[in-house]
């Protein structure tokens, strides 16, 4: 049975934001701070994919446990113009959040309810030139924040 997405915040700067590390938290807040977007919500930290084969589940403690640490968490959702984005914060759009941003937008909807189509977004202060073809390819849209300060 699929999950309900819980209810979104505000998009507004925040001290810290669940699970993003400082560098990405950087990228987060000058994003935020450019951006011209009318953000309707935004989830941080959402848990997709399934646990590790294996995993000890023998107690309610040792299940939460698992599902809070095991499970892959993306960066944040964000709800604008009707669709969900689903973003990566990175300070460099190479190849490691190209794959993490499809794995999570492809996970996405196996666990939650969506009534909304995803749009897979990097946050990035730079970009690998190698790999500008290879997102267009898998439509996966580059946000550049170049004077964030990471």
């Amino acid at each position: 049975m699929l999950l309900s997405l819980p209810p979104g915040v505000p998009a507004i700067r925040c001290r810290t934001y669940p699970h993003l590390m400082p560098l990405d938290a950087a990228l987060w807040d000058a994003w935020l701070d450019l951006c011209d977007y009318d953000i309707d919500a935004v989830w941080y930290d959402l848990k997709v994919g399934s646990l590790p084969p294996g995993t000890d589940l023998s107690t309610p403690a040792r299940q939460a446990i698992a599902e809070g640490t095991l499970l892959k968490r993306i960066d944040v959702v964000a709800q604008i113009d009707g669709q969900l984005w689903v973003i990566e914060c990175k300070p460099y759009a190479n190849h490691v959040p190209l794959g993490q941003v499809l794995a999570y937008a492809a996970l996405l909807p196996l666990r939650y309810a969506l009534a909304l189509p995803l749009r897979p977004v990097v946050i990035a202060a730079a970009r690998d030139p190698d790999l500008i073809g290879l997102y267009r390819h898998h439509g996966v849209h580059v946000e550049l924040v170049p004077q964030a300060r990471i």
